[in-house]
C-alpha cells in the first residue's frame, strides 16, 4: 500500500511540476525526481553542463534531449535511474519509457530508426562508458495526466444517524482477475462499506499506474 501511496505523491508532483515546466521549456521525471531547464544546441552547450535539446539531430516530432552523467557538472547523473513505463513531461506533452539501450554511438543506428519511424517521442542520452551511450526511447503516450485521488466516502447527510451506511465510489473500470467476493458481517454494515471504499481506492490506483 506504501507504494500505491507513494505513486500518488508522484503523480501530483509530476501535475506540478510540468506548470513550472513553461517558463524554461523543462524537461521532468518526478520517478527520479528531475527538473532541467533544456536550451537548443549541440556539443559546447552539453560541455557547459546543460541540458540539450540537438539542433542536428531533433525533428518537428521528435526532441533529442542530451546531457553529461560524470563529469561537466553531471546534468544527467541520475538518469539511469529511470525505468520503463516511468512518465516524462516536455513542451506540454506526457510521453513514457518504451525502450533502455546502451550502445557504441559510432555504430549503432538505433536511435535513428527511432525517428525514421514517425512517431511522436523523446529520445534521451547520456554517456556510458567509452564511446558507449545511455539512450531511452520515450514515446508520446494518447492518455491525458490525471494526478491520482483516492476516491473520498461522501459524509453522511446533516442530522443523519453516525451509523448509517455510506455507499462507496466505484471504479470505473474492475480488474479481469478472478476475485472471491467481500461480505460484511451482519449489523456491520458500516465496516463493510469502509472496506469497499479502500478496495475501490486502491483499484483506482492501480489503474493508473498500469497507463
Amino acid at each position: 500500500m506504501a507504494g500505491l501511496v507513494a505513486s500518488a505523491v508522484a503523480f501530483a508532483s509530476f501535475a506540478a511540476a510540468t506548470d513550472r515546466a513553461a517558463a524554461c521549456d523543462a524537461l521532468v521525471v518526478p520517478s527520479i525526481d528531475l527538473e532541467r531547464c533544456v536550451v537548443a544546441g549541440g556539443q559546447s552547450e552539453i560541455d557547459a553542463g546543460r541540458a540539450v535539446r540537438m539542433d542536428v539531430l531533433s525533428t518537428d516530432s521528435v526532441h533529442w534531449i542530451a546531457g553529461h552523467r560524470t563529469t561537466h557538472g553531471g546534468t544527467f547523473s541520475s538518469l539511469t535511474s529511470i525505468a520503463l513505463r516511468d512518465l516524462v513531461a516536455y513542451r506540454g506533452g506526457v510521453y513514457r519509457v518504451e525502450q533502455h539501450i546502451v550502445v557504441d554511438r559510432f555504430v549503432d543506428t538505433t536511435a535513428f530508426a527511432w525517428i525514421a519511424s514517425g512517431r511522436e517521442a523523446l529520445i534521451l542520452q547520456t554517456s556510458a562508458s567509452g564511446s558507449n551511450v545511455h539512450f531511452w526511447y520515450a514515446p508520446k503516450t494518447a492518455e491525458p495526466f490525471v494526478v491520482a485521488q483516492s476516491p473520498a466516502v461522501p459524509a453522511p447527510p446533516a442530522g443523519a444517524p453516525p451509523e448509517a451506511p455510506v455507499t462507496p465510489v466505484e471504479p470505473t473500470v474492475r480488474s479481469t482477475a478472478p476475485t472471491s467476493p467481500t461480505s460484511p458481517r451482519r449489523g456491520d454494515g458500516k465496516s463493510g462499506a469502509a472496506l469497499a471504499a479502500r478496495t475501490s481506492a486502491l483499484r483506482t490506483l492501480l489503474q493508473l499506474r498500469a497507463r
